[in-house]
């Protein structure tokens, strides 16, 4: 294959840019008084984050596969947040889920299902952390 593959996405005013293969460069808006932005250069299994709020680049190394595993419609996640998994999923699925227990929101999760969600997810929750998840509609309710 030749070329550069890459995944943009942007979601509550942050873009994400991983890279598979190839270079990229990205050059951000910079409205501060410190000067026009650098250019940042990317290598394959980078993460390149740009926070519209603070106008801040950061770079750090990701499993780019896992990344955009999307792609082939599957959801790969390694020792995430459960409310980043929970966010990331009310993201891509425009569904309402609601956490009663704080706790849990911290905990941590390493796993896949398929992207085309179902109850796997949910059905994942309940047998690892022992809670109760109620579904009414696109509303998912975790005790």
């Amino acid at each position: 294959m030749l070329g550069t593959r890459f995944n943009v996405n942007h979601r509550r005013q942050t873009t994400e840019v991983v890279l598979q293969e190839g270079r990229v460069q990205v050059l951000a808006d910079n409205p501060s008084e410190r000067g026009p932005a650098r250019p940042a250069l990317m290598k394959p299994g980078q993460m390149l984050t740009y926070s519209e709020t603070s106008h801040r680049i950061t770079k750090a190394p990701v499993n780019a596969d896992a990344v955009v595993a999307w792609q082939k419609r599957l959801l790969i996640f390694s020792n995430r947040p459960v409310a980043d998994i929970i966010q990331t999923i009310t993201d891509n699925y425009g569904i309402d889920v609601k956490i009663n227990n704080p706790t849990l929101a911290e905990r941590r999760f390493s796993g896949s299902f398929p992207a085309d969600l179902g109850d796997i997810f949910f059905e994942k929750l309940e047998k690892l952390y022992g809670v109760t998840v109620r579904q009414t509609n696109r509303r998912y309710i975790i005790d």
